[in-house]
């Protein structure tokens, strides 16, 4: 089974706090094995699939009902090209050091699978992994190629061999705990700025919520220094997690997608002024980028399209 002991403790200590006790119950994992055979990762040509979720290390069965759903979306899609994982990596107390048991039972076995076996995922830190040894999740990027953190924040540019990009990912840490704040804002800026006249959208990832109407809402210092420079920019799309359930919201012609329902206990939702979409559900992202439109996707547990938000590039 996936879920240890160790993780079922920890899990149960911190459950009341975290919405997860309900989804925590021994027994209701099922066991996984690895696929007779793993697709290949498609050559990027006309479209970039890329899928996206957050808040999915919890270890319960609500995790592998969504990782089930992706499996479904990447085999109607004919694969995904890499994955984001937006943060709170593992429940409840992120991991201890690269050998971490929790890394087999929670990331490396469950994400195995026909589909989703050969992805190289590209993470970013939430407020739960800065509960354990965060540089061990950096670390672990060079034991297993499908682990992606090179660092607290970088940029992944998505492009077909000798093309220029479809999409620019740049990845923050969004943690207040994180205290070179100001130098990851200043490289944001840059990293921007160099961008503005690109061709190609850009899109930035951070686990901490800017526009949402669930628990968190709008999280103050995210307002305030990272949202002026996605619309000084002309940033295409903000993606996080931190709120358990799905969003879609638009302000100055920047999208906020909260992607946030991969696993853990879900949180309440409403329609605010903002709002394209909201479910309270489990189910990820997928984002689908052409030369012409640039469209983020809510998809269920039986990976079916909740929401289909589109917009075009200028």
């Amino acid at each position: 089974m996936l879920f240890t002991r160790r993780h079922f403790l920890q899990t149960l200590a911190t459950a009341a706090g975290y919405g997860l006790l309900a989804s925590c119950v021994p027994g209701t994992l099922r066991p996984a094995g690895p696929p007779a055979s793993r697709r290949e990762i498609p050559a990027i040509t006309d479209e970039l699939r890329l899928v996206a979720v957050g808040d999915w290390g919890s270890g319960t069965s609500a995790q592998l009902d969504t990782i089930q759903g992706m499996d479904s979306a990447s085999a109607a899609l004919k694969g995904f090209h890499a994955g984001l994982f937006l943060g709170d990596n593992f429940y409840p107390n992120g991991v201890q050091s690269i050998d971490d048991p929790l890394w087999r039972e929670i990331f490396e076995q469950p994400y195995d699978t026909a589909e989703l076996g050969n992805l190289t995922w590209h993470a970013i830190l939430g407020n739960h992994d800065w509960r354990g040894n965060v540089q061990a999740q950096i670390d672990y990027s060079r034991k297993n190629k499908r682990w992606s953190m090179p660092a607290h924040y970088y940029r992944q540019d998505f492009s077909a061999i000798g093309k220029t990009p479809l999409l620019t990912v740049l990845a923050i840490d969004s943690d207040e705990h994180y205290e070179p704040m100001n130098q990851q804002l200043q490289w944001l800026d840059n990293q921007l700025r160099e961008l503005k006249s690109a061709s190609w959208p850009r899109v930035v990832i951070g686990h901490h919520t800017i526009v949402s109407y669930s628990n968190h809402g709008f999280t103050d210092y995210m307002v305030a220094d990272v949202q002026p420079l996605l619309n000084k920019y002309g940033v295409s799309a903000y993606l996080c997690g931190h709120d358990h359930g799905m969003q879609i919201c638009e302000k100055n012609d920047v999208t906020y997608a909260v992607l946030g329902g991969g696993g853990a206990g879900l949180y309440d939702v409403e329609n605010g002024p903002l709002t394209k979409y909201c479910a309270r559900e489990h189910g990820f992202g997928v984002l689908r980028v052409t030369r012409k439109q640039l469209t983020i996707e809510c998809r269920n547990t039986r990976g079916t399209v909740l929401k289909s938000y589109a917009k075009a590039i200028a």
